[in-house]
């Protein structure tokens, strides 16, 4: 295989996985297991969300929680880890103040590179793109806001000429969220600060939803609006059954557009399960399947680690949320 066609088959790699998760647009793929299964980011605040909205963090149940995440895509082709550790001190009704981190990486099977007879030619093609956030947050009574800033990288492989050596960008966000007593709300906007590729991947957009709890469920949506590029909106809609104390049941439909197409780009359906335990450790199930214009079914296995009880100082709408060791 020689150079010219190990570069075509590089791009023809990294140009499709691209559009469905590898690459810079990879660096926004949702992290969190329950919220890919509960309808969006807003259903239940979680530390691996926080770069989606910040806000988020400040209305954690416990004061300190550590998440992770293992998401398989296109039959284990493609891989998605993720840690989050986030922290929140200080009390609703005075002011409450959190910060997290949160690292990710996908990356996609590789090969090796041949030439024309077959030879290796101690090249190979291993798409890797890697995040990383900070995030702080603040809480008073029923507001909270924070902001995050993020930075993304990604590489092809090992590959001469500097073939392996990726774009990278640097991101912010924004957000806010007000809880009521039934329901809670929050947007948030997400900015690329780097010329380079400024719009990729999501860099820019708006995020907006909010969640409501009626007979028992609780009902969440979201859409997600891109600001640049190709991508159009995004929507979500999920319900929960917290079944009891111990685990709960989650469902959702998701569907995307692509601008200046009027039909659906592609949609899925979501089935999630989650347990907890009253020592603080949980584990969540979320499985993914594509109706139209997927690549293939999507596993997330999460687990998550809580300690400190805050709930008597969060507003009531909050309290109300399932977390692991509540």
């Amino acid at each position: 295989m020689g150079r010219p066609f190990a570069a075509l088959l590089l791009f023809v790699l990294t140009a499709g996985s691209a559009a469905a998760g590898t690459g810079m647009a990879a660096a926004g793929i949702p992290l969190s297991a329950r919220q890919q299964a509960s309808g969006g980011i807003y259903g239940d605040p979680d530390v691996l969300g926080v770069a989606a909205n910040p806000a988020q963090l400040s209305t954690q149940l416990r004061r300190l929680e550590v998440g992770v995440v293992d998401q398989y895509l296109f039959g284990s082709a493609e891989n998605v880890l993720g840690l989050g550790i986030g922290g929140v001190t200080g009390s609703a009704d005075a002011w409450a103040w959190g910060a997290a981190a949160v690292v990710s990486q996908v990356s996609t099977r590789g090969f090796r590179i041949v030439d024309e007879i077959g030879d290796e030619t101690g090249e190979r093609v291993e798409p890797v793109a890697r995040r990383a956030d900070l995030a702080v947050s603040c809480q008073r009574g029923r507001l909270a806001g924070g902001i995050a800033f993020g930075a993304a990288a990604e590489s092809y492989g090992s590959l001469g000429d500097g073939g392996g050596s990726g774009p990278s960008m640097i991101q912010a966000a924004a957000g806010m969220l007000v809880a009521f007593d039934t329901w809670h709300a929050g947007a948030a906007i997400r900015l690329g600060l780097s010329d380079t590729p400024r719009g990729a991947g999501g860099a820019d957009s708006v995020n907006l939803g909010g969640a409501a709890d009626a007979g028992g469920l609780r009902l969440t949506g979201s859409l997600v609006v891109p600001l640049a590029g190709p991508a159009g909106p995004d929507a979500q809609a999920g319900v929960r059954w917290m079944v009891s104390g111990a685990f709960d049941l989650r469902a959702a439909y998701a569907t995307a557009f692509t601008k200046g197409v009027g039909a659906a780009a592609g949609s899925s359906v979501r089935a999630g399960v989650s347990f907890r335990s009253d020592k603080g450790m949980g584990m969540d199930y979320t499985l993914v399947v594509p109706l139209e214009g997927g690549l293939g079914v999507t596993n997330l296995i999460g687990a998550r680690w809580t300690f400190g009880d805050r709930s008597r100082r969060t507003p009531p709408q909050l309290q109300r949320q399932p977390q692991f060791g509540s």
